[in-house]
């Protein structure tokens, strides 16, 4: 460690990809239905973890990413949708009733 936190964020970050690079191989063979196509709803859940986030489509896991360098989770105050995209509904679970920073 260099005392800035550089290389324990270096060694998270190796850590991500190479294990999302790894599930890239299997989920190129994956053997359920893609679950995307026009008019057809899904469910997404986009779950916040302690070292990232973590989104499933229609209970099966997709994916998961780090957060950004210097993210606080108690600081987000927003999540956006964009695309081609109708939300039909949104539920949130265990979300602090004020944010942190402001009280």
């Amino acid at each position: 460690n260099n005392g800035d936190g550089g290389s324990d964020e270096g060694t998270k970050r190796a850590w991500w990809i190479n294990r999302l690079m790894g599930r890239r191989k299997k989920m190129m063979t994956h053997d359920w239905p893609y679950p995307f196509a026009e008019g057809k709803l899904f469910v997404l859940t986009l779950r916040a973890g302690m070292e990232g986030y973590h989104i499933s489509v229609n209970g099966r896991h997709i994916t998961s990413f780090p957060y950004r360098t210097g993210f606080v989770l108690e600081d987000a105050t927003g999540f956006a949708v964009k695309g081609n995209i109708d939300v039909h509904s949104v539920y949130a679970s265990s979300l602090p009733s004020t944010n942190p920073s402001f009280a």
